[in-house]
């Protein structure tokens, strides 16, 4: 059921790729957004880390 009560057109579609089946698709497509050529209704907005991950400090036995 949608939020407006209604039955929806389609069921929702999600896209997942890997960098390079990306730049393929993007390449075939002519530049064109994917998201509006798939007509994707999912979108993802992940954390962003505040600062860069420290580094083990040099022969204290810690694998990287």
């Amino acid at each position: 059921m949608a939020i407006n009560h209604q039955e929806p057109d389609r069921p929702p579609i999600q896209f997942y790729a890997t960098p390079e089946v990306r730049k393929l698709l993007i390449d075939y497509f002519k530049g064109q957004d994917l998201k509006e050529v798939f007509e994707l209704d999912f979108r993802y907005v992940g954390p962003t880390p505040l600062k860069k991950p420290k580094r083990p400090i040099p022969a204290s036995d810690i694998d990287e």
